[in-house]
């Protein structure tokens, strides 16, 4: 029973390894497809790869096979190679490179990124294909495409806009390269000499009379627009800036083809006035009295009122102004006095006087009857007489060095004991009192001198 049992096992095994030998050594058909390229072969191989070597292919680890290489491949199995392919793709001067495996135009492109559009031209070599054309296997393939220029074509009678292509270089012959009919009168906005842009837009429409009133005086034009603003442009009376029509601008053109068009505009008036700045003093004891410097420039502000003024076919509507506002931020200047104080004398006629300032005036005279006024003023701001030896100051003056002795060469020694007018509105100006009977006109330059002792309280700045 044993040796039966071994025998029929025997002979399974025989029968077993009979068919895989006649498996392994029949030659059996195998469809390939290589770069798209469809081709049948018979081959005693099992090995995907010992196919190929065997069928003369080239393979590598970079190109794109299956089945798998190690697979054992059967009748039923389609056995499929592409090789990649350095794509060398230009478009529009610019030049792109990339690795396809794809052997059909459009996919090719489609697996570098690019896309087509309506009217792209495909070339191969310079000769022109289609997007569905095959290229052979080729390690280096060089495309190119070219693009037309396309405009929106738009008419009165359309609902939207036709889109066009064309290689034409001006408007005109883009309409006549496509034969677009144009009913006689139309008109073609922009006009045909204008060079053509790609993706513009092209209109064809047929004018309207239109009556406009501007400023009191009718005009009639010829003009086309889907509004109001859009017929006034194109007709060369765009409204501008602050004008309005009525019907207003984005109106549709109205049934009776009146437009009213009113000319607005403003007129913008600044009124401007300087904002003094402050001047900070800082004492120098390097410098002597009067002398002064310049540490920071500093600078004057200015302030201002802006006032508009609305115009409406050149009559005045309105007048607004709007609240003054500084318009320049004054800059602090800081500026330095001197503070050393040297005595000194001077000799003259009237005797040697001894001094601690000096100052150019400009001196008038003046008397009490010739005070200026219809009637005669014997009394001064100190209480004293109008007599020689009385010296009138501004107030300004007269509230830094009210009764301080001084010297004026010519007149002799005073007293600082009135206030009165400069005529030129300048501090640096005294008017020496006479009696009547012993009146001497004055007006002339002159120095005025601060006699010693020097005062406690002294004004640095004058």
């Amino acid at each position: 029973m044993k040796k039966r049992i071994w025998f029929v096992f025997l002979g399974f095994c025989l029968i077993f390894t009979g068919s895989m030998l006649y498996l392994t050594n029949s030659p059996r058909r195998i469809q390939l497809l290589v770069d798209g390229v469809p081709m049948k072969i018979k081959t005693r191989k099992i090995r995907t790869d010992a196919i190929l070597k065997e069928t003369g292919i080239p393979f590598s680890d970079i190109d794109r096979i299956f089945p798998r290489l190690n697979y054992w491949m059967t009748e039923n199995y389609l056995l499929r190679v592409d090789h990649p392919s350095t794509v060398e793709l230009m478009r529009q001067d610019e030049q792109i490179s990339f690795i396809s495996y794809e052997n059909i135009a459009g996919n090719i492109l489609l697996s570098g990124g690019v896309k087509l559009f309506p009217g792209d031209k495909i070339l191969w070599n310079q000769t022109e294909i289609q997007a569905d054309s095959l290229i052979g296997m080729e390690s280096n393939i060089q495309l190119s495409i070219t693009s037309q220029n396309f405009f929106k074509l738009v008419r009165d009678s359309w609902d939207s806009p036709q889109i066009r292509y064309t290689q034409a270089l001006t408007v005109g012959e883009a309409l006549q390269q496509l034969d677009v009919s144009i009913p006689q009168g139309a008109l073609i906005f922009p006009e045909r000499e204008t060079v053509f842009q790609n993706g513009m837009t092209i209109e064809i429409c047929e004018p309207k009379i239109l009556t406009i009133s501007s400023n009191g005086i009718e005009s009639q034009i010829s003009a086309c627009g889907k509004t109001v603003g859009e017929a006034l442009s194109r007709a060369g009376v765009p409204l501008e800036n602050l004008d309005y029509s009525i019907p207003s601008e984005g109106s549709p053109l109205p049934s009776d083809g009146k437009i009213s068009v009113f000319r607005v505009h403003e007129d913008m008036l600044l009124t401007a006035s300087a904002l003094p700045n402050e001047i900070e003093w800082i004492p120098d004891n390097t410098k002597p009295l009067d002398s002064t410097g310049v540490i920071k420039e500093g600078h004057a502000g200015v302030k201002g009122v802006l006032t508009k003024i609305r115009y409406q076919d050149d009559v005045e509507i309105s007048n607004v102004s709007e609240p003054e506002t500084v318009l320049i931020e004054p800059e602090k200047a800081v500026h330095s006095y001197g503070t050393q104080i040297q005595t000194q004398t001077i000799t003259t006629a009237d005797g040697t006087f001894e001094y601690w300032r000096s100052i150019p005036v400009y001196a008038t005279s003046y008397s009490p009857c010739r005070s200026g006024v219809d009637a005669c003023l014997n009394g001064t701001s100190s209480g004293a007489r109008v007599e020689k030896g009385i010296i009138a100051v501004s107030y300004d003056w007269y509230l830094k060095f009210g009764g301080q002795r001084v010297y004026i060469p010519g007149y002799g020694t005073g007293v600082i004991g009135d206030v009165g007018k400069s005529p030129t509105n300048d501090n640096r100006w005294v008017d020496l009192a006479y009696s009547d009977n012993d009146f001497v006109g004055w007006s002339d330059h002159t120095t005025l001198y601060f006699l010693t002792p020097v005062p406690t309280e002294i004004q640095w700045v004058l």
